[in-house]
């Protein structure tokens, strides 16, 4: 059985039940304020849609609660857009027959991607189409500036004192498991003062971590490890 109607003990809301009466297995609600739950009776939540499922699931895709479809297939997309009283902002999946085209992306201003993730793992700020040069097996991040070079900042908003990190770049080997067993760093740290700063490059040996060179903030470049050797030949000048 399914019933419908305004629960007047229930804050006048407006409700369809499966069951013979409303109150009762509560499908869709809409309050007095017009915000709908599908699933949910809006006790505790006031956002303008609310949809609710009480299962296990484990999987990004078990726990979908929302199926927007596009049945024009490869191509196209199928959207949400979110519009502002100066510009208008978009989240969407566009479907493709290859995983490297296939993204899910999201833009601000007409039909702009500003950042898309792709089928095959890849992450594009910039452009749809990361890992241009098409590394087989490579997870990539590309960064696509149509006017100067890309960009990647690194910031650390509170780097007071002195030897205190404002980025740093992790190099990890997890040796076909999942802790991690052999490491490389590049670390940027403050100098002496807020607007100085030096560049450490760590390297591992036989499971020891340690600078393997320092630049300063004079551009003095000094090499720590012992008996570190450079091999090849160089050309000083100055």
């Amino acid at each position: 059985d399914w019933a419908l109607g305004v629960d007047k003990s229930d804050s006048s809301k407006f409700k369809i039940s499966d069951y013979s009466s409303i109150g009762t297995n509560d499908r869709l609600v809409i309050d007095t304020s017009g915000n709908v739950g599908i699933g949910h009776d809006l006790s505790a939540h006031a956002q303008p849609l609310v949809v609710k499922k009480n299962g296990a699931f484990t999987s990004i895709s078990a726990g979908s609660l929302l199926n927007l479809v596009n049945e024009q297939g490869a191509g196209n997309f199928a959207s949400i857009r979110f519009t502002g009283t100066n510009q208008n902002a978009f989240l969407g999946y566009f479907d493709h027959g290859t995983a490297s085209t296939r993204r899910l992306s999201i833009g601000v201003g007409a039909d702009a991607e500003h950042f898309s993730f792709t089928g095959d793992g890849n992450v594009g700020i910039g452009t749809t189409a990361p890992n241009t040069i098409g590394t087989t097996g490579a997870v990539t991040l590309s960064i696509l500036s149509q006017a100067t070079s890309g960009v990647l900042e690194l910031q650390n908003k509170n780097a007071n004192s002195t030897n205190e990190e404002f980025g740093k770049i992790e190099f990890q080997n997890l040796n076909n498991g999942s802790s991690v067993t052999g490491r490389a760093l590049l670390i940027a740290q403050q100098d002496g003062a807020h607007n100085s700063s030096r560049f450490l490059h760590y390297t591992m040996n036989a499971g020891s971590l340690a600078i393997a060179q320092q630049i300063d903030k004079d551009g003095t470049v000094q090499f720590p490890i012992a008996n570190q050797k450079i091999s090849g030949s160089s050309t000083s000048t100055g």
